[in-house]
């Protein structure tokens, strides 16, 4: 009897143990993105979403799930000094707002194949943005 207690307090241990484990390992930040949010002063509770590679066709929208509800719409515009000019807009629906829609645009520009982290409708993104020529 007291060898079977003995062995499910052993279990229950080890399930808090592999809990607590895998509780501690989701959404923990990386030692770039500490750096990065300390040396631009970002709280580390503002959610960053990491998009990776970004292809994207010259005057072409193209569509970027950010996750929460919000869908980004990209429009990158290829500048005479070789650098790419980007149109980030996202709508989503908000009671309150005037037709119930509620529009974010933002204009920046930066390097091709650079990686970018950008504030953007309450939102840290980060991505690559790559030109494809068709």
């Amino acid at each position: 009897m007291l060898h079977k207690q003995f062995f499910t307090h052993v279990i229950a241990f080890a399930l808090v143990v592999v809990t607590a484990a895998c509780s501690k390992n989701t959404g923990k930040q990386t030692p770039e993105e500490t750096k990065m949010r300390r040396e631009l002063s970002i709280p580390a509770e503002m959610p960053l979403k990491k998009l990776g590679l970004v292809e994207l066709l010259e005057n072409t929208p193209k569509s970027l799930d950010l996750g929460v509800g919000k869908i980004c719409t990209v429009t990158a515009t290829q500048l005479p000094n070789g650098r790419l000019q980007l149109v980030l807009v996202s709508k989503s629906n908000i009671v309150n707002v005037v037709n119930g829609v509620r529009r974010f645009e933002e204009t920046f520009t930066t390097e091709s194949s650079r990686a970018v982290i950008h504030l953007f409708d309450g939102m840290l993104i980060s991505f690559t943005p790559v030109l494809k020529t068709n």
